[in-house]
């Protein structure tokens, strides 16, 4: 996946593969999720906080 053309490729063929397995893509995201649990929660917490600080900043 070296050139945009390719991560591009990949992206549609992974969406397709979606379609065609709804119920292992599912069980794939269920798997990857709880195995970066915690790692999911940091990112949140770092999106809230950047949205936080966006509105604080908005707001003056």
């Amino acid at each position: 996946m070296s050139t945009e053309a390719d991560r591009i490729a990949w992206r549609i063929h992974g969406r397709e593969w979606r379609a065609a397995n709804p119920a292992r893509a599912k069980e794939i995201s269920r798997e990857w999720y709880y195995r970066n649990k915690a790692q999911v929660a940091e990112v949140r917490k770092m999106k809230r906080e950047a949205t936080r600080l966006v509105k604080e900043a908005a707001n003056g």
